[in-house]
């Protein structure tokens, strides 16, 4: 899924709490810029957007 992929399927089922998965293949760079639009998208939604660190379950 692209960033604008993920933003309109969150816009779509507006989840009170969604999480961001399998995005091992990002660098850091991408992380922040995904963590930083997904703020944005949680802040304008009144929701919780967290991603999960690898072993936080």
């Amino acid at each position: 899924m692209t960033t604008p992929m993920v933003i309109e399927y969150l816009r779509a089922s507006a989840p009170e709490r969604a999480y961001a998965i399998n995005d091992g293949l990002v660098n850091g760079w991408g992380l922040k810029v995904l963590d930083g639009v997904l703020e944005m998208e949680a802040e304008r939604a009144v929701s919780d957007y967290p991603r999960l660190e690898i072993g936080d379950i």
